[in-house]
């Protein structure tokens, strides 16, 4: 809101000196309420710094980049005042908030691979060379779509299965499991998350369950690079090839939402398995431990007398 109203109140400046307020006001405020803060960037919880040495990093760079002209050291001044916030107290607190980024950045690459599988346009009939561009055709995974410049359109699904190229058998295939994978994943994490009660409550349990829900993340979003950049490679073959007689396709908006969407489901992924917290090393023992100090501190070992041989002789007679 401040920069906003710097903006229509100076003109081009606005942003700069709206943003700059906003962020020195911010920090400012933290050095002086709590001296001892902790400043840590969102993405990398693990490294913190003190609040003052980062309120003299952001002025020196928002200061060069308003003198010089430096418009890059202005907006990387601005960009580090919005990555950095206080450190909560106790480590838990912050991986927590972690598991909570990386499984919302999960589902909304799983809900993106959703859209992306029943996407229409995974190619887009290239118009390179035509001379009337008042049709469109767009194909995807399951139909074949045509539009006219009136606004009708007419998609029908494919005439066969066994008779369709090979990769577009494949990417079919690949997506399912991403999905599949997808929604396991967002199962799995949601019980490994530290808030919630459902199942085991130990800590290291949680990690481990944490740890599979981000493999999955990771393992749908690979699938669904796999499928989207295979089919893209067909296209662009087929583009640039001079003896191909069909017709020639481009790249579709399909394809750009799958990459976006393995994007954030690796993203997810990996923060989810970072968010793992190791537990204690040490030989275990299922669970018992044996202290001989203490065991045989206290213990009174019964020895029996000496028997001499002729007592033991008499005693037989």
């Amino acid at each position: 809101m401040f920069s906003y109203v710097c903006k229509t109140a100076s003109g081009r400046l606005g942003p700069s000196l709206g943003a700059s307020g906003a962020i020195m006001t911010v920090l400012t405020a933290v050095c002086t309420k709590m001296p001892e803060a902790k400043l840590a960037i969102i993405f990398l919880p693990i490294y913190a710094f003190s609040a003052g040495n980062a309120l003299k990093a952001i002025v020196v760079m928002d200061t060069a980049g308003l003198v010089l002209g430096w418009r890059y050291f202005d907006h990387a001044a601005h960009l580090g005042g919005a990555l950095f916030g206080v450190q909560p107290s106790g480590r838990t607190t912050m991986l927590l908030a972690f598991q909570i980024l990386g499984l919302s950045l999960g589902v909304i690459g799983w809900c993106l691979e959703n859209s992306c599988t029943s996407s229409h346009s995974w190619r887009v009939r290239s118009h390179s060379g035509a001379v009337t561009t008042n049709n469109w055709q767009f194909e995807g995974l399951w139909m074949t779509c045509a539009a006219t410049s009136l606004g009708s359109v007419q998609c029908q699904r494919y005439k066969t299965v066994l008779g369709l190229p090979g990769y577009i058998q494949a990417c079919r295939a690949l997506m399912i499991i991403a999905l599949l994978l997808g929604l396991a994943s967002v199962i799995v994490s949601v019980l490994g998350l530290k808030c919630t009660k459902i199942g085991s409550t130990s800590e290291q349990a949680k990690g481990k369950i944490a740890l599979t829900g981000g493999s999955l993340f990771i393992l749908s979003g690979l699938s669904t690079l796999t499928a989207v950049s295979w089919y893209a490679a067909r296209v662009v073959q087929e583009f640039h090839d001079p003896f191909f007689a069909g017709v020639r396709f481009e790249l579709g908006a399909g394809l750009y939402m799958g990459w976006g969407a393995a994007c954030l489901a690796i993203l997810g992924g990996v923060m989810l398995c970072c968010s793992c917290k190791r537990g204690p090393s040490g030989p275990t023992t299922g669970g018992y431990s044996y202290n001989y100090s203490k065991t045989s501190g206290g213990q009174q070992i019964y020895r029996a007398p000496h028997v001499s041989e002729s007592g033991s002789s008499k005693a037989y007679v």
